[in-house]
């Protein structure tokens, strides 16, 4: 665990490792790497194999647990929690107090806000910021805009370009201006594992998963795939 005060690292990236989630297994993860011109603020709680890429701001007192990875030009402001395995794609914007579930994943352009009257601070004084909640194994499409004090129960989806103005329950999928709900986790995860038999690289995907804990979704995928089935 690193502790992290202040600094402006300068370091090279190392070689990219897989994208956090079902496929990671502890010899993809490198030691420690924060990206050219990335700031890190005080009293952070960075674990050693979190990947920070190019130009990012992570805030002080945030806490990123392992195996996360954060992608260029990222802003995670005060007081974030990230659980392990949670992957934040780039130029995302990420408020204060937002406490992010493990295996996450914050598509590029995702903007969390913390202020749900904007300026707050700027007109009353007054800081009175309130945190977006996701659970684990949350997915956010890219571009999707989530209002302050919002929570994401458990495997829910929100969709690209969505905008969240109210808390969405878990296993559901959700989309739209503003999102209404349009069909369950497992549906979506039926579509997925469909798309990724059609289109994807099986022999490189088995690859992957050797050695890997069991996990119910890879054990559908694995069936679909040895039956021939499309």
């Amino acid at each position: 665990m690193v502790r992290a005060r202040g600094d402006v690292h300068c370091g090279v990236l190392g070689s990219p490792y897989p994208e956090a989630g079902l496929f990671v297994t502890e010899s993809d993860i490198p030691a420690q790497v924060v990206g050219k011109f990335s700031i890190v603020g005080e009293n952070c709680e960075i674990d050693d194999s979190v990947r920070i890429w190019n130009l990012s701001m992570i805030g002080n007192n945030v806490k990123l647990g392992p195996k996360v990875s954060v992608g260029s030009m990222v802003h995670i402001s005060d007081n974030v929690e990230i659980g392990e395995c949670t992957l934040v794609q780039g130029l995302s914007f990420i408020g204060r107090y937002a406490k992010i579930g493990k295996n996450c994943f914050i598509g590029p352009s995702v903007t969390l806000t913390d202020d749900p009257y904007p300026p707050v601070r700027r007109s009353t004084g007054i800081a009175a910021w309130s945190g977006i909640t996701l659970g684990n194994d949350v997915i956010i499409g890219a571009n999707a805009v989530i209002r302050a004090g919002v929570t994401i129960g458990a495997r829910s989806v929100v969709a690209m370009g969505a905008v969240i103005t109210k808390d969405v329950p878990p296993g559901v999928v959700v989309m739209g201006v503003p999102a209404r709900v349009h069909m369950t986790r497992d549906e979506y995860d039926e579509k997925q594992l469909h798309w990724a038999q059609i289109t994807g690289d099986h022999t490189s995907l088995k690859a992957k998963t050797d050695g890997v804990a069991a996990n119910p979704r890879l054990a559908a995928f694995e069936s679909l795939i040895s039956s021939g089935s499309r």
